[in-house]
C-alpha cells in the first residue's frame, strides 16, 4: 500500500495521459464524479479534530501566507506559463482565473498523502 501511494505522482500522469489519447475509457465515470468527491471529502474530514482548526485559526500567519501565494503566485505563474506557451487572449484569461481559483478536493488528499497539514489545506 505504502509503495501505491508513494506512486501516486506516477499514476495520476499515466491516467493523465491514458484519457488524453483515449477520453472514451473514462466517460463512463463521468456519473461518478460527485459521489467521488463527497466521499473523499467525508474521509478528509473524518481525519480532523476539532482542535485541528482550533489551531489552524490561531497560527494566522500561515492562513495569510496560503491567501497571499494562493491570489498572487499562483495567477500569475498561470499568466507566466500562458505568456511562454503563447496561449490567445482567451486562453490566457482562463489560465489566470484557474490559478486564482483555490485547489480544492485534490490538493487535500495530496497534502493528506504528504503527511501535510491537512486542516490548514483545507481552511
Amino acid at each position: 500500500m505504502k509503495l501505491s501511494l508513494q506512486l501516486f505522482p506516477l499514476w495520476a500522469v499515466i491516467s493523465s495521459a491514458i484519457a488524453y489519447l483515449n477520453p472514451s475509457l473514462f466517460t463512463g465515470f463521468k456519473s461518478s464524479i460527485v459521489p467521488l468527491l463527497m466521499f473523499i471529502m467525508l474521509t478528509m474530514g473524518l481525519t480532523l479534530k476539532p482542535a485541528d482548526f482550533k489551531r489552524v485559526v490561531e497560527n494566522k500567519k500561515a492562513i495569510g501566507l496560503g491567501l497571499v501565494l494562493q491570489f498572487t503566485i499562483m495567477p500569475v505563474t498561470a499568466f507566466l506559463l500562458s505568456q511562454l506557451f503563447a496561449l490567445d487572449t482567451h486562453m490566457l484569461i482562463g489560465m489566470v482565473l484557474v490559478g486564482a481559483v483555490a485547489g480544492g478536493t485534490a490538493s487535500n488528499v495530496l497534502c493528506y498523502l504528504a503527511k501535510g497539514d491537512v486542516a490548514l489545506s483545507v481552511t
